[in-house]
């Protein structure tokens, strides 16, 4: 007669522990082939974007993989902008200057910057009026 078989705490402990199916170095080569975008290197892996992400939060090299592949991906897009503004794509040098250019006053909305100073005699006027206004408001009770 067979004997049933008994659970012993180390059985159980890997139970609960889930087996690494890729290597740290195999989910960095997957982001830099993929230029850091997540759902790309999931795709070459073969699993879930949450996999990969959880690789990146777990492991520096993966983190230093996706930053690097997206700085990478910046790197083109403004070569490619600076190739445009040098042909003098209109649109390209009014996206350059509202961006870039904010600094040097060009761009879509304007930009005022107050002191910390005025910033708090402008709050403590602002509490001094409310209590004013309070003080000479009617009271509910005097209308009874």
């Amino acid at each position: 007669m067979a004997e049933p078989k008994t659970s012993n705490s180390t059985d159980s402990t890997l139970c609960k522990m889930k087996r690494q199916r890729y290597t740290a170095a195999q989910v960095v080569a997957a982001l830099m082939k993929a230029h850091g975008i997540q759902a790309v290197a999931a795709k070459i892996l073969g699993c879930d974007r949450s996999t990969v992400e959880n690789y990146i939060h777990r492991y520096a090299t993966c983190a230093e993989a996706a930053k690097a592949g997206r700085e990478g991906i910046l790197d083109l897009a403004e070569s490619k902008l600076f190739l445009n503004i040098q042909a003098g794509q209109q649109r390209a040098v009014e996206f350059t200057l509202s961006r870039i250019g904010r600094a040097r006053g060009y761009g879509d909305r304007l930009d005022i910057g107050i002191d910390d100073a005025i910033e708090r005699e402008l709050a403590r006027l602002a509490v001094s009026r409310e209590k004013e206004v309070s003080r000479t408001a009617p009271d509910d009770r005097d209308a009874e």
